[in-house]
């Protein structure tokens, strides 16, 4: 038996030491939002959650909760297992995706830009980012692997311009995170 113990089973990253004390191994709360960008599909949804858990932490989420005699943060336990559920998700990715952000200058999202990917011919398919600037392409059935693509921001809520004015890449039928579009 090993000194440390996950309170859940599971690979959560929350540890009980011998004396009973709760620890967090995995990312710090600086590490979440840079984790999440990774990630794709509903992740702002997680992303969400897990910031009204650290905003309700200590006012309707109990800090300090016992279960068997072993004490813990309920706020710290609940991130632990959305980040969990995060890299689950990430992993089964088989079938790839193209995602990215749309945001300002202040790095903010821009919600409703239209984002098209297109090859040397035609537009393959479009979509509008969601409220956090986020866009995302499934690309199972719909991208050729060994093809050249070209990802471009169509239209925004304003008139501003884009940086960079598009992006290229190789579909090799792994996900890819774009770099951010940055609207001037």
């Amino acid at each position: 038996m090993s000194a440390f113990q996950p309170l859940l089973s599971g690979e959560s990253g929350t540890q009980v030491t011998p004396a009973g004390e709760v620890q967090l191994a995995g990312p710090t709360s600086r590490e979440y939002t840079g984790l999440l960008m990774k990630c794709f599909w509903g992740w702002n949804t997680l992303n969400s959650l897990i910031y009204d858990i650290q905003g309700e932490s200590g006012k309707y989420i109990s800090t300090s909760c016992a279960n068997d005699g072993v004490t813990f943060d309920a706020g710290i336990r609940l991130i632990t297992d959305l980040l969990g559920l995060i890299y689950y998700l990430e992993e089964s990715d088989a079938a790839g995706s193209v995602r990215g952000y749309v945001v300002d200058s202040r790095a903010s999202g821009i919600a409703g830009a239209t984002v098209m990917i297109r090859d040397s011919k035609q537009v393959i398919t479009t979509g509008i980012t969601d409220p956090t600037g986020f866009y995302l392409f499934p690309a199972a059935g719909v991208l050729t692997r060994g093809v050249n693509y070209t990802v471009e921001v169509t239209a925004l809520p304003s008139r501003a311009t884009i940086t960079p004015a598009y992006q290229k890449f190789t579909w090799e039928e792994s996900s890819i995170m774009l770099d951010k579009f940055v609207a001037q």
